[in-house]
């Protein structure tokens, strides 16, 4: 029973085959009546529309499923799920981790691992829309560690990966965009001569001192802004590498090497564009 706040409780569960890692084999939930959510532990006033409900939760799972298991594999399933009520919950009642991940992600990785090399599949969702979050629905990704090639003294690396990517702003930046818009577009119109004289140093006495030219341009900028933006994107790079020891204690690693990249928008004005880079060294 918090004195300010109200009542809340919450239980953990800790995987006892997962112990000895700290990155998994955690499932949480906790839930509380807050009976002051509009109270800040900053100092900082929430308005009226930035205040949470009284209802607030959180839901965290972290964990691993070997497949097909039971025993450890070269596949499996890592998930990161985080279910939040609202942007301030951590903030308020869990401070701590609040400093070290004030916006944690949502992803489900399915991982299959080989003697040279990693193969990925990747979505990475939006769980909490008060956050700005850029999805891969999906992404894979195969990567190949630094091996021989055959028999020789020939090295390869390589990665190559593709997916498709969102980016949607959290509701919090949505909204202060739209009011910045607002606040623009009211610089535009014609003042009422009985209106309240502006005052200096007000955002309204800022944008009235900028032309029409440099009006319009910053609507258009803040209206690209809201746009939600989508694009597909394949990736590819490959190494080959020669090391050589000279003179019984100098190493000498020459190495060439290409990368390829490509985007197509899927939605919004991204624009498509393929780069290609080669190296030597």
């Amino acid at each position: 029973i918090r004195s300010e706040r109200g009542f809340a409780g919450g239980i953990d569960f800790k995987s006892m085959r997962h112990a000895d890692n700290e990155n998994f084999g955690k499932f949480s939930i906790y839930g509380a009546s807050d009976s002051s959510p509009e109270t800040s532990r900053n100092g900082r006033v929430r308005s009226d529309d930035m205040t949470p409900s009284s209802d607030r939760y959180r839901i965290n799972l972290q964990h691993r499923v070997y497949l097909p298991g039971p025993e450890e594999s070269t596949l499996y399933v890592d998930f990161d799920i985080n279910k939040i009520s609202d942007a301030y919950f951590y903030e308020d009642y869990f401070q701590e981790e609040s400093r070290i991940d004030p916006q944690p992600d949502n992803v489900v990785n399915l991982v299959k691992t080989f003697p040279r090399g990693t193969f990925s599949l990747i979505a990475r969702f939006r769980a909490n829309d008060f956050y700005s979050t850029d999805t891969r629905l999906p992404e894979a990704i195969i990567e190949f560690t630094k091996a021989p090639i055959f028999n020789t003294s020939l090295f390869y690396a390589g990665e190559t990966s593709g997916g498709v990517y969102t980016s949607r702003l959290g509701t919090r930046e949505r909204d202060a965009i739209q009011s910045r818009i607002d606040d623009l577009e009211e610089s535009m119109l014609e003042r009422d001569p009985t209106a309240p004289p502006v005052r200096p140093g007000s955002q309204l006495a800022r944008d009235l001192m900028l032309t029409e030219t440099e009006r319009m341009d910053l609507l258009d900028e803040l209206g690209n802004r809201l746009d939600n933006r989508g694009f597909t994107r394949f990736d590819t790079f490959h190494e080959v590498s020669l090391p050589k020891q000279l003179f019984g204690w100098l190493s000498v690693v020459p190495k060439v090497g290409f990368r390829a990249t490509s985007y197509s928008d899927i939605e919004g004005d991204v624009g498509s564009e393929t780069r290609t880079l080669g190296y030597a060294g």
